[in-house]
């Protein structure tokens, strides 16, 4: 008599079966990082830059008065931003174990391009006023 191989095709299918919700969770939790990086740099540097353009008394570009606004709303909401974020994480985990992986994971690879895309912008939009406010205060024109 041979070997079964019908009881080790069931365990490799099963391996199978959750190699893409794993792997949905490893992009989940760098989403996660993503959203944690961009709360930080809107509860922590904007602001610091926000002080810079009050002290300058200058009128800022839309894309640095959107980026203001943002993160003063992020401040605003204070201790409730680490429990509204962890719940989305949860909620996108849920998502990818007992719903459906595959939209779960496009969700969170959307998540990931977005606060790549609001991190860029966030940055260049503060960092092109006060290049232009170093420029005048040293000497040169606006």
């Amino acid at each position: 008599m041979g070997p079964v191989h019908g009881s080790q095709g069931g365990a490799e299918s099963r391996r199978r079966g959750v190699v893409g919700p794993i792997a949905a969770t490893c992009i989940a939790m760098a989403a996660l990082v993503m959203v944690l990086l961009v709360l930080g740099a809107n509860l922590f540097v904007v602001p610091k830059f926000r002080k810079i353009f009050e002290d300058f008394d200058v009128a800022l570009p839309m894309g640095t008065q959107l980026v203001v606004g943002m993160s003063n709303v992020v401040v605003s909401l204070g201790f409730w931003v680490a429990p509204l974020v962890l719940l989305g994480f949860a909620a996108l985990v849920a998502w990818i174990w007992f719903l459906d992986w595959r939209s779960a994971l496009a969700a969170a690879g959307l998540l990931i391009v977005l606060m790549l895309a609001y991190g860029v912008a966030g940055y260049v939009s503060m960092w092109l006023p006060l290049v232009s406010l170093m420029g005048t205060a040293r000497g040169g024109s606006p």
